[in-house]
């Protein structure tokens, strides 16, 4: 994640050689790495689900991240601040952050029961 904050424009210059696509591909790799730590939570709690025989849940975190949070939120940020140019990237972070909540409650609850 350092490399995208810190060498994030020599990254995005083996793609591209427009300064406009520096500027846009460099707030875009921010934006959407920003949660990039969550997602160690996010991951480690759902393969713990797997590995003590939940699929179920971890089955549901995953569709509760891409398709019940990412897909609506990639629409409908768009529509919400459209004087925003980076809100459908922002559903990405939106997305992490609240599967990640998500995540950590139901890891709660289940060693509660425990």
């Amino acid at each position: 994640m350092l490399l995208i904050f810190f060498f994030g424009e020599n990254i995005l210059s083996l793609f591209a050689n427009s300064d406009k696509i520096y500027q846009l591909g460099n707030g875009i790799l921010l934006i959407v790495f920003s949660t990039f730590p969550l997602m160690g939570i996010f991951y480690t709690i759902m393969t713990l689900y797997e590995v003590t025989r939940h699929e179920g849940k971890a089955v549901f975190l995953i569709l509760t991240r891409q398709v019940f949070l990412m897909i609506p939120l990639t629409y409908l940020l768009p529509k919400i601040f459209p004087e925003f140019p980076f809100a459908v990237f922002c559903a990405v972070p939106a997305a992490d952050i609240t599967a990640t909540m998500i995540a950590i409650k139901n890891k709660r609850e289940w060693i509660d029961r425990k």
